[in-house]
């Protein structure tokens, strides 16, 4: 018989087996394939989910639950409190009560970026996801998301899918659809196709590989791993409504003219780097100032609209002949295509989940 401490997902971390700790020592024989085999096989399949927290309390419960609906079971889920002061830790703590795979790390508040970071620290996991404290999973994501990792071999480093932005009530607001796959980095300085922290699948190897994500950036901070990993990595797409990312007027995204600063601190490095997509960056820069001014008039911000405006004065007259009478337009029929995000923004009350297994349903390549 041989002695020592066993994790049943191949975990280098002593004294685990599963999800549950065990400080004590237990015997098995010497030579157990069967056991070894289908330990392997289930680490290497194994998802660490990471969840960055702050002051959450309104959306964490939706959250958890639409991370723990996923069909793909074997989940570390990794909650990151980066310092709330609300309610927040102590529903995250309800959830650990019904679900051991979910843990929780407490940190003073050091910022998204940071939280992100500690707890991909934490994960042994050979694939890794986000997925911040107010979006919303669809069943399927990680699922079909793996499935389209292991399709692309391991040139294949970060897998993204396609998302609604919700409201504070889960409704869909518009969609954001893009099939650029392979190697997309100057597609990804054309726009950011990706879109935010909560679609994308990394292999763990290649997150660590690029330093994990930037703690010096407030926002873009996504953006700029996205660029790292394109410039060494191929980029997987799966082509269906997997996310519910939501804005909301206490959302970090929020702030518009930070997004704008660090969004051109990020390109700044680019455009050094390759002097051949500097008027493709510069359209970049000119959607995202776009997209937080009209984000701004919406949320009846006009000061920070202004402020906005001074980047680039030329965007006036867009807004006034072009995206005025496209909002104008969307109050009298159902959708509009969204010229600078390619997005659509859809009149009515469409709940994230019902829009999510519709899309999904209706695809012919659905799985």
């Amino acid at each position: 018989m041989k002695q020592g401490r066993y994790d049943l997902f191949g975990d280098v971390r002593p004294g685990y087996v599963g999800w549950f700790r065990l400080d004590v020592e237990v015997d098995r024989p010497a030579a157990n394939d069967q056991f070894c085999d289908r330990a392997a096989m289930m680490h290497r399949d194994q998802v660490a989910v990471v969840l960055p927290l702050f002051n959450a309390e309104r959306t964490i419960a939706a959250t958890l639950d639409s991370i723990l609906a996923q069909t793909h079971r074997l989940l570390d889920i990794i909650v990151v409190d980066d310092g709330s002061t609300d309610a927040s830790v102590s529903i995250v703590r309800e959830f650990q009560n019904r679900d051991p795979r979910i843990r929780c790390i407490l940190q003073r508040n050091a910022g998204v970026a940071a939280a992100r970071n500690a707890g991909a620290a934490q994960a042994s996991a050979p694939f890794l996801a986000f997925c911040d404290a107010d979006d919303l999973w669809a069943p399927r994501k990680i699922e079909l998301q793996l499935d389209r990792m292991r399709d692309g071999g391991p040139s294949v480093a970060l897998v993204y899918c396609w998302f609604a932005r919700i409201d504070e009530a889960d409704n869909v607001l518009s969609i954001s659809r893009s099939a650029s796959e392979g190697n997309i980095l100057a597609t990804l300085l054309r726009r950011n196709v990706i879109g935010n922290g909560s679609s994308p699948l990394f292999r763990k190897a290649a997150f660590d590989s690029i330093g994990g994500f930037s703690d010096q950036l407030t926002v873009a901070e996504d953006l700029a791993i996205y660029l790292a990993m394109a410039e060494r990595y191929e980029i997987g797409v799966v082509p269906h409504i997997l996310v519910g990312y939501r804005l909301s007027d206490r959302s970090l995204s929020a702030n518009g003219a930070d997004v704008y600063s660090c969004t051109s601190q990020v390109m700044k490095t680019y455009s050094a780097r390759y002097p051949s997509m500097v008027d493709a960056i510069r359209l970049h820069l000119r959607g995202v100032l776009m997209w937080q001014i009209v984000t701004a008039l919406r949320r009846h911000r006009l000061r920070t609209a202004l402020r906005l405006f001074r980047e680039d004065y030329g965007l006036l007259g867009t807004v006034f002949t072009v995206y005025i009478p496209e909002l104008i337009a969307d109050m009298r029929r159902g959708s509009v295509k969204d010229s600078w995000t390619g997005s659509f923004r859809f009149r009515g009350r469409r709940a994230f989940n019902t829009f999510a297994e519709a899309n999904i349903a209706s695809s012919p390549d659905a799985r």
